[in-house]
């Protein structure tokens, strides 16, 4: 079945509208922190310098749905990445090797790897 180039652009929107309602999630979440979080200040033994420690309770529901949100929109941009990418490919080349079906990231991490290494 072929599928469209338009189509896979669609996608990637769609799973970013999604996204964009996870971080809404997650930012309404956020703003309900500041009332179960406490603060205190700390001296480093080693340094004498004073700072500020904050803390959450552990048994606070909020971190578990937080970690599940954050998950859930890195997984959809994730893959708005992938649909995009492929879409890109099928406007550019005859087939889409199946070996980049999903986008590249080791290959930019590979690149940007060696052009650090040569720019100095």
């Amino acid at each position: 079945m072929q599928v469209h180039v338009g189509e896979q652009f669609r996608a990637a929107k769609l799973k970013i509208k999604r996204a964009n309602k996870h971080i809404a999630e997650i930012e309404a979440r956020i703003s309900l922190l500041p009332n179960e979080y406490a603060a205190r200040i700390q001296v480093d033994p080693q340094t004498g310098n004073e700072f500020l420690e904050y803390g959450i309770s552990q048994g606070s529901e909020h971190i578990g749905d937080l970690a599940l949100m954050i998950g859930d929109a890195i997984h959809n941009l994730k893959c708005a990445l992938d649909y995009a990418w492929i879409g890109a490919l099928m406007k550019n080349t005859v087939t889409v090797p199946k070996k980049l079906h999903k986008f590249p990231f080791t290959l930019l991490v590979n690149f940007w790897n060696r052009r650090l290494r040569t720019e100095k």
